[in-house]
């Protein structure tokens, strides 16, 4: 049962959370940008490393481009994961507003088109 039981849970990066049970849901609170690029730059990697296919909506203090610059440092082939589309990172703008407007049922699908 013990095997089993692991076997549900996923690794999250996060050192005080180790795993976590497959659909669980983290909230984070932090200071600066740099508690949260301490948190979520490993929390990414990690569900790369893992085969995950991962979407990182970002905004103030990060944005997509700094966010992205920071997981490349630990990431050296992201750009070809981007680019299979095992993962997007957009700023909040992107992802929630289309056309200046925010479209809530569009929002589980990626402005390139791929359903979340």
């Amino acid at each position: 049962m013990v095997i089993a039981e692991l076997a549900r849970h996923r690794p999250t990066g996060v050192p005080a959370l180790h795993h976590l049970p497959w659909g669980e849901h983290l909230c984070q609170f932090y200071r600066s940008r740099a508690d949260l690029l301490d948190s979520l730059v490993p929390f990414f990697a990690t569900g790369l490393e893992h085969g995950e296919r991962c979407i990182w909506v970002t905004s103030e203090p990060l944005r997509a481009v700094d966010a992205r610059a920071a997981l490349r440092a630990v990431v050296p082939d992201l750009a070809a994961r981007e680019a299979r589309g095992q993962i997007e990172i957009l700023d909040h703008d992107a992802w929630y507003l289309r056309g200046g407007e925010l479209i809530a049922v569009d929002s589980i699908n990626s402005p390139n088109g791929t359903l979340w």
